[in-house]
């Protein structure tokens, strides 16, 4: 791997770049594509040579080897715990320890609580929702497995490889590739948690005083509709001068770009917030003249609208980013108001 890479690049750009190690380049292409898509094309027994294995309709939470309350509580396409005691009091009402992992419960386990959670989702969401429910907490999922044994849900190992990546640890991604684990992760990440849990933390609050509200054309999202339907209310907070600088500052950066480097995770967090709603996008917007742009489509409206930014100058899947101009803001993005 050649380490003159430059500090501070992207997992994304990382991972090109280790494209060229051509031992590894065929894993890199595996977990570039997951990145990507959440999604593997591949058939299981290609998988299993790069020791990826894949579970079909599975719940797909993330972090299973963690506390089971939290990963429920953190699982924001569909809010069904606003609060971890939420999620607790639900756990312990089937009988299963809230500080027990997913992968700990026995298949019985496991059936009693999908079904309940599926249960759960479909009496929450509006009547045009509820065919997609399953479509949304069940997929395909991935765990890798190495050398030793050990067993790592490939989500968690695609965000620890970009975590290090943000933080230029070049060397420790080229480790964790090579060997496939994630091994001394909390000590590798303290600085990065630290100041992303506080990042996420006073970004919370910030949401609940300066969400606004527009309308997105769909001849943006590349969608031909009946007249009265010609438009999809989106919400958003545009951090403008004051209040970037309020938050570098309790954050104690002294630069945007550091800054930025939390917007993809803030963008899905603030779904956890009460006052943003699951069943609308949601933007970040910094800069005033040439506007940096975070955004994220939930699950529910990407499966039952087929919507993506891609005609708005955005890249991703269902987080996406990019650059625009004031004038593109203005041209994308109508005044809306929330009913």
């Amino acid at each position: 791997m050649n380490n003159s890479t430059k500090k501070g690049k992207t997992m994304r750009k990382i991972l090109k770049m280790v494209e060229n190690d051509g031992e590894l380049k065929d894993f890199v292409d595996i977990l570039f594509q997951y990145y990507k898509n959440k999604e593997i094309n591949l058939s299981d027994n290609k998988l299993k040579k790069y020791g990826i294995i894949r579970e079909i309709d599975e719940l797909l939470i993330y972090d299973k080897k963690g506390p089971l309350y939290i990963s429920l509580h953190d699982f924001n396409e569909i809010p069904l715990f606003r609060t971890e005691l939420e999620a607790i009091s639900y756990l312990k009402s089937m009988n299963i320890t809230p500080e027990t992992s997913y992968d700990e419960l026995n298949d019985f386990e496991k059936g009693v609580l999908i079904e309940n959670l599926l249960q759960k989702a479909k009496n929450w969401v509006p009547l045009g929702y509820k065919k997609i429910v399953e479509d949304v907490l069940l997929g395909s999922d991935y765990w890798l497995t190495n050398k030793r044994g050990e067993k790592i849900h490939l989500c968690k190992y695609v965000a620890y490889l970009n975590s290090l990546a943000k933080m230029g640890k070049l060397k420790e991604v080229e480790y964790a590739l090579v060997n496939k684990t994630m091994e001394n992760h909390m000590e590798n990440l303290m600085e990065y948690r630290l100041l992303l849990a506080k990042s996420i933390s006073i970004f919370d609050t910030m949401l609940d005083n300066n969400i606004k509200y527009a309308n997105i054309d769909y001849k943006f999202l590349g969608k031909r509709r009946k007249h009265e339907e010609y438009s999809m209310l989106c919400q958003y907070i545009h951090l403008n001068k004051s209040l970037s600088e309020n938050l570098m500052s309790k954050l104690g950066l002294n630069n945007n770009s550091l800054l930025r480097k939390y917007y993809p995770v803030l963008v899905h967090t603030a779904y956890t917030n009460p006052n943003i709603s699951y069943l609308m996008p949601f933007f970040i917007f910094d800069g005033i003249e040439e506007i940096s742009v975070y955004a994220k489509i939930p699950k529910l409206l990407k499966i039952k609208y087929n919507l993506d930014f891609k005609g708005m100058d955005l890249t991703g899947n269902n987080t996406y980013f990019g650059n625009w101009s004031k004038r593109q803001l203005k041209s994308y993005l109508r005044p809306g108001e929330r009913v």
